[in-house]
């Protein structure tokens, strides 16, 4: 039996090579746990371990393909310049920023590892079969979380938008992996001969899941991937007909069955108002704040969410801003990653992207179909800084790239091959420890320390654990110093929000600052915090009730007239009351 260009060149790929692959992304993508801050931690675990056991191949093989620059290159070169305005001190250097690159190495390096298996059109068919196995076993998860058959495994957290979450934690990250399989899964059942029912049982169970999660940015990403599969595929007259019906019978079904996740998200897409709509045009015109600040270099990776509360403050104080829907809280991400990524690594270190884009664009292939889907999802949503998605992204590019026999050719020069395949395999061993470090175990921490605190338990020396850890994310300091203020310690408490407020600019971080400050009796810092609050969280009734507290009396109506274009009817009921209160008690 001939070799592939990919065999030929890189070294035969092993059978073992292609085990690891499809199980790590299998595991990758139905790993979580609720034992961290965030179910993507544990995705990140699997995806560094599966990444050593590939860089332990690519050490003994020694060779690489020379299209596992045009992978990873041009990403290695934006990173690196998104490090660039801490490293000089252009903006503070955080925790975020190195957390955030290294989930983007771990993500390159295994993409990296993974390429020659990728060359032969062997591993291509075994990858995108195991894309599509994942989605099937998340999406039956899914369906078994919407029937309330697992409990356990998928606690209600009461504040959880839709009712579907599924082992990503977020109903909308859940939709875009299923939108990003179901083309694969579409492609596969409408290749020549007989439909096979594996392949029909997938596509409706990836269909099924991705209706219940309610992500209508993911419906239009499904939808464009499909019509690019149709377009490719050029099914017969006959069988596009059989697959229509099906279609609408089953969609009719599912409408039936959950009307509030299918027909009223679909339908709120059209009315005035619609929350999600209107939130991303508050998102993105504060996003849009931050690039004009920063053009060229960019905020710097991973600190968009430091100081997204600012820039989106800014925009409700505008003429007009309070007509914006706003919610109580910063957001971490812009909900469209081309702004965000924008935002982040400004212009110039978008240039290697765009060429990243621009080489890919001449590749042809089934792939383009997950890929497109992600890059219409990536429009409204944040999948590139997920790394099950991110991940999904690049391997569907690799297969891509392998596809070209000049891309699957050795490097040009042997002893730059056998560099970058001891680079590589070496920085992929790194990965697991690296994950486990500065990721899993902080996670872990504070997550044991908010579980104590919601339940009302002793959880100071928890969160003193949770901040000794040098990787501590930036807003266990806001929970710890809430802790504080509870427990009295009212100085401590203050240093704690100091802190929290140089890592995370948020106006809940402020709120604790100055509500520390009032209660150890500093009025004037307790106002300057309070202001700084409401320039991010004007709509935060307890920032303008410890304003009224901590001002002069005679200044009272004036505090009271600037809430009234905030606050709601009885908020502003309670807070006349409160400034009521406080002019007797000021009267000799």
């Amino acid at each position: 039996m001939p070799q592939s260009a990919g065999e030929v060149a890189a070294g035969p790929v092993s059978r073992a090579e292609r085990y690891v692959l499809c199980a790590a992304i299998v595991a990758g993508a139905v790993a979580y746990s609720t034992q961290l801050t965030s179910f993507l931690h544990a995705k990140e675990a699997v995806f560094a371990a599966g990444a050593g056991v590939l860089g332990v191949f690519t050490l003994k093989r020694g060779r690489f393909p020379g299209g596992a620059l045009w992978l990873v290159a041009p990403f290695g070169v934006s990173l690196a310049w998104g490090l660039l305005p801490d490293i000089f001190g252009h903006v503070p250097f955080g925790t975020s920023n190195l957390v955030e690159c290294l989930r983007w190495m771990t993500v390159l390096l295994f993409a990296l590892c993974a390429f020659p298996i990728l060359c032969s059109e062997e591993g291509r068919q075994a990858l995108l079969r195991a894309i599509v196995g994942s989605a099937v076993i998340v999406g039956v998860l899914a369906l078994l979380q919407y029937g309330r058959l697992m409990p356990y495994f998928f606690p209600d957290y009461g504040g959880t938008a839709q009712r579907v979450y599924s082992v990503f934690g977020n109903a909308g990250l859940l939709g875009g992996y299923l939108a990003a399989a179901l083309p694969l899964a579409l492609s596969d059942a409408f290749r020549p001969g007989k439909i096979g029912r594996i392949a029909l049982l997938s596509l409706a169970v990836v269909a099924g899941a991705l209706l219940l999660s309610g992500a209508r940015s993911a419906w239009i990403a499904a939808a464009a991937g499909a019509a690019f599969i149709l377009i490719r595929e050029r099914p017969s007259v006959g069988r596009l007909s059989a697959f229509g019906v099906a279609a609408i019978v089953f969609a009719t079904l599912f409408c039936l069955v959950a009307p509030e996740e299918t027909v009223e998200r679909l339908i709120s897409m059209f009315r005035a108002g619609d929350p999600g709509r209107s939130l991303r045009e508050w998102f993105w015109l504060g996003t849009l704040r931050m690039i004009e600040d920063a053009p060229l270099a960019g905020v710097g990776l991973g600190n968009y969410s430091a100081f997204s509360a600012r820039y989106l403050g800014e925009v409700l104080w505008e003429p007009g801003g309070e007509r914006l829907a706003h919610n109580l809280l910063h957001t971490d991400h812009a909900h469209c990653d081309v702004l965000e990524l924008l935002a982040e690594l400004g212009v110039l270190g978008m240039i290697p992207l765009a060429l990243w884009w621009g080489r890919l664009i001449r590749c042809r292939g089934p792939e383009w179909g997950g890929l497109l889907s992600l890059a219409v999802f990536s429009l409204a949503y944040f999948p590139f800084y997920s790394a099950p998605h991110a991940l999904l992204g690049l391997l569907l590019a690799a297969c891509l790239l392998g596809r070209s026999p000049r891309l699957a050719e050795d490097c040009p020069a042997s002893l730059f091959s056998r560099f970058l395949s001891l680079t590589a395999g070496g920085g992929a061993l790194l990965s697991l420890p690296l994950v486990l470090w500065m990721v899993v175990f902080p996670s872990y921490l504070f997550r044991t320390a908010q579980a104590i605190h919601v339940a009302g338990g002793n959880s100071l020396p928890a969160y003193e654990r949770a901040v000794a850890v040098r990787w501590a994310p930036p807003d266990v300091y806001e929970k710890y110093g809430l802790a504080l203020l509870e427990a009295g310690r009212h100085e401590d408490a203050r240093k704690v929000f100091t802190i929290a407020c140089s890592q995370l600019d948020s106006g809940a971080a402020y709120l604790g600052l100055g509500a520390s400050q009032l209660r150890a009796g500093d009025t004037q810092a307790a106002r300057v915090a309070i202001e700084a609050c409401l320039k991010r969280w004007p709509s935060s009734f307890e920032a303008w009730a410890l304003l009224m507290l901590a001002s002069p009396v005679k200044a009272g109506p004036s505090v009271f007239s600037r809430a009234r274009l905030w606050l709601k009817p009885d908020e502003l009921r309670r807070l006349s009351i409160l400034m009521d209160r406080a002019a007797p008690a000021a009267t000799p």
